[in-house]
């Protein structure tokens, strides 16, 4: 499915840093041309991060084994998931999130309290995780560098995306201990561009959320609050330099 908004962002900025964008039908791929040579960006890719790297953070169960690995702060989770298994998880932690292992936007995630409800779900190819209620927070990674910080804020126990407003960080604002856990994250699993959400709890406590090969790049630029970031300068800047 095409994003109008975020394929006209890709444009726009393409056109104002002089790559000649031309879009290719109506697929949500545009070309443009560098060095006298064209080459293909889809609106919905970060073409910089390899095949492999994506994959990896697209599959929420192998990216949690490789944050632990790394001894980067892990949600308790549980994959694969059995309707047995899943009854011990939920008793020992009190609430679950059920979500599907390669899930996006926030869709299909049930937030769970009582047995029964478990019964009602398909657990083929779901993560369950510890629910951990506190602080949402999102780190821009910019060739291995931190380049924007916003909160999430919203009222109910899951984000519901069209909900949430975003308030940006001023850089004197950043926590530093978070800017490296999202680069180790980054670097982890080969991101060269991504956004890293940290969930931080009442206790101040910081774990990873999940991690970005393709994050949304809109309330980068245009905050609800704080300090806009031109995210997609940022990343057709990295694509030039990439090539």
């Amino acid at each position: 499915m095409v994003d109008p908004k975020r394929l006209q962002l890709l444009i726009s900025t393409a056109a104002s840093m002089g790559l000649e964008p031309e879009q290719v039908k109506d697929l949500g791929l545009i070309s443009i041309v560098v060095a006298g040579k064209k080459h293909y960006l889809f609106h919905k890719v970060s073409n910089p991060n390899s095949q492999m790297s994506s994959w990896l953070a697209e599959n929420k169960s192998v990216s949690r084994i490789i944050f632990e690995q790394n001894s980067l702060p892990n949600i308790p989770f549980l994959y694969p998931v059995t309707l047995a298994d899943t009854e011990k998880f939920l008793e020992e932690h009190g609430k679950i999130i059920v979500k599907p292992v390669k899930g996006k936007h926030s869709e299909d995630i049930h937030l769970i309290s009582d047995r029964k409800d478990l019964s009602q779900l398909d657990l083929t190819e779901r993560i369950a995780e510890k629910f951990i209620k506190g602080q949402e927070i999102r780190l821009l990674v910019v060739d291995y560098q931190v380049k924007a910080v916003h909160l999430k804020v919203y009222e109910s126990d899951i984000n519901n995306p069209a909900l949430v407003n975003r308030i940006s960080l001023e850089r004197d604002q950043w926590d530093k201990a978070l800017v490296d856990k999202a680069i180790k994250a980054a670097k982890a699993l080969g991101l060269v561009f991504t956004a890293v959400d940290f969930l931080l709890n009442q206790d101040g406590n910081a774990y990873i959320l999940e991690i970005n090969s393709a994050p949304g790049l809109e309330f980068f630029q245009e905050p609800t609050k704080g300090p806009a970031f031109d995210a997609m300068r940022a990343y057709l800047e990295l694509v030039v330099r990439s090539l």
